[in-house]
């Protein structure tokens, strides 16, 4: 799959579902976009620069829904990415993620739970350079 023709099926997709809040009714179908799009790409240079994947991430209002797509972002990094980064693009989108994530931990946030976002957090941490 090219870049350029996943980001013409975002771009369609935002097109598409965004009128009237559809994207409400569609959240695990659009899940499973951003699960085959991690599945085919794992250098976030391509991922991030595709100009329509940050504007669909977006598309996740629910809070629920959001923190699992960054659980599955944050995922793919830490098991593909092979080298410290400093890229600024890829770590400004990254530390809004697990922003995201962090943001998301509350009273009621199970240990478990809170132990993968830590790893999760930390292992992008340890990937900046």
């Amino acid at each position: 799959m090219k870049k350029r023709k996943v980001n013409t099926v975002l771009s369609d997709t935002i097109k598409h579902i965004m009128p009237d809040r559809a994207f409400e009714d569609a959240y695990a179908q659009l899940q499973s976009v951003i699960r085959k799009i991690l599945t085919y790409f794992h250098d976030f240079s391509i991922i991030l620069s595709m100009e329509r994947f940050l504007p669909f991430v977006g598309m996740f209002q629910k809070d629920s829904v959001r923190v699992e797509v960054c659980l599955s972002i944050m995922d793919v990094f830490i098991k593909h990415q092979q080298e410290h980064t400093r890229d600024p693009v890829i770590l400004n989108a990254l530390l809004h993620i697990c922003k995201t994530m962090h943001d998301s931990v509350n009273a009621l946030t199970l240990e478990d739970e809170k132990r993968s976002l830590a790893l999760l957090i930390n292992g992008f941490i340890c990937m900046c350079s």
